[in-house]
């Protein structure tokens, strides 16, 4: 019910505020719920773009350099998705990409979600913002808005 009532209010807030210039994706909830069984909120992340895609890593706590940051020491998402606005829904066209939940660089575990979407709102050269509706299983799954730096 909690990720029905919060993607309502995404997709609200979007087409709200499609036409008004004072609110930004910032605005929004923060991407939080449960990565690896751990409570989880979205406090920073990196963005690595390839010739067409772009790698997102998603961290739960802050630091003042997210771009040296590959390989989180806590439970952290990763997934590639298009260099493009736009709304890519779970699983990926492309089996080889997935949405990722990590338990952090002292596991080698991670679950691919099975259904959500990942949706890109802006794109440039240094941020990426865009909303996150993932989920593998009741330990694994998080919804609200990321926004994060580009490193490259």
């Amino acid at each position: 019910m909690r990720k029905i009532l919060v993607l309502a209010c995404l997709g609200l807030f979007l087409v709200l505020c499609s036409s008004c210039n004072d609110r930004t994706l910032k605005d929004l909830e923060k991407a939080s719920g449960k990565v690896a069984g751990e409570d989880w909120e979205f406090q920073g992340g990196n963005a690595y773009f390839g010739l067409s895609d772009v790698t997102i890593i998603l961290m739960n706590f802050e630091t003042s350099n997210p771009c040296g940051v590959l390989n989180p020491s806590s439970p952290y998402i990763k997934f590639t998705v298009p260099a493009a606005i736009g709304t890519y829904n779970i699983p990926f066209a492309t089996p080889a990409k997935s949405v990722k939940f990590y338990e952090g660089s002292s596991s080698a575990k991670n679950y691919s979600s099975t259904s959500g979407f990942i949706q890109i709102v802006s794109v440039n050269d240094f941020t990426v913002d865009g909303l996150i509706q993932a989920s593998f299983d009741d330990e694994n799954d998080v919804v609200g808005a990321f926004f994060v730096t580009s490193c490259n």
